[in-house]
Formats: structure tokens, C-alpha cells, sequence
């Protein structure tokens, strides 16, 4: 019992980071396609997480302040928030 106890923990810390480098792998993919943002923050809800590397995101969120879409054009608050969505994570995290 205690060797399946560490293998299921050892999994879980593996799995755990997945959802960070999405999040930052997403913020990085709308930072290239505004022109400049004040404040920028991306939160991907996903339970359990490695369904995130199936490609099955149960929410995204979006939020900023101060997006320029232009150089003119500024959106003083931006509030995103999704259902469930399913992604390419090999092409999200390759910046595409």
C-alpha cells in the first residue's frame, strides 16, 4: 500500500506544474497579439489536470488592464471568462 501511496504522489507532483506553463504559454500567445498591456493575467481551471494534456480545459480566464490593441486604441478593463474549451496544448505550447 505504501508503494502505490508514493507512485500516486509522485504522479501528482509530475502532473501538478502542467497547468502553469499553460497558463504562461497562453498569456505569452495574447501578449504577442495586443500591441502592450498594463496588467495581464491567465487562470485555466482544470479538474482533474491531466485532462489539460488531452487537449480539455474546463475554464479559462482572462483578465487586463490597460490593453492596447494599437497603439490608439486602449481597453481600460478586459474580463474574459470561458466554458469548457478543447485546446491543441502541443500547438499552444509552441506558441502557436
Amino acid at each position: 500500500m505504501e508503494v502505490f501511496t508514493s507512485l500516486l504522489t509522485a504522479l501528482i507532483t509530475v502532473l501538478s506544474p502542467v497547468g502553469s506553463f499553460t497558463e504562461g504559454a497562453l498569456e505569452a500567445a495574447i501578449q504577442e497579439q495586443v500591441h502592450r498591456a498594463e496588467v495581464l493575467a491567465v487562470r485555466v481551471d482544470n479538474r482533474p489536470s491531466y485532462r489539460l494534456l488531452a487537449g480539455q480545459v474546463d475554464q479559462v480566464r482572462i483578465a487586463g488592464r490597460g490593453v492596447y490593441l494599437t497603439p490608439e486604441l486602449r481597453i481600460a478593463l478586459l474580463d474574459i471568462e470561458t466554458d469548457a474549451v478543447d485546446v491543441d496544448a502541443g500547438r499552444l505550447l509552441n506558441g502557436e
